[in-house]
């Protein structure tokens, strides 16, 4: 298997991640299911305002979850089943993937570092 498509999946997996993620953040209100997105070892239970925090960053979240697993999904079916020309491979690839890069810096930079100081 060719490891394109395994990063495709990948990609595709964490998009599902961050879509359960923002689920249960929004709708069960549970903090305890995003500590991996916290960064810099915070502890939900450190939060002061979990409702500022929830309105705030579900909608970052909820974007990046998206993100990632809309580009997953046309990577992974473009994989198997070839829609898109592959004289075209090298856009297709490197302008969603930058977008992704630059969604993942801004978020951490945004997120990670905003709410904790």
């Amino acid at each position: 298997m060719p490891y394109y498509i395994v990063m495709d999946i990948i990609m595709l997996g964490i998009g599902v991640f961050c879509l359960y993620g923002w689920y249960m953040l929004v709708f069960k209100k549970d903090l305890s299911k995003v500590t991996f997105f916290l960064g810099n070892n915070q502890l939900p239970e450190k939060c002061k305002n979990k409702a500022g925090f929830i309105k705030t960053f579900s909608p970052a979240l909820l974007i990046f979850a998206l993100a990632f697993f809309v580009v997953g999904l046309i990577f992974t079916l473009n994989n198997f089943l070839n829609f898109f020309p592959t004289s075209d491979n090298f856009r297709l690839y490197t302008i969603p993937l930058a977008i992704l890069f630059f969604l993942m810096v801004a978020y951490g930079k945004i997120f990670t570092v905003k709410f904790w100081k």
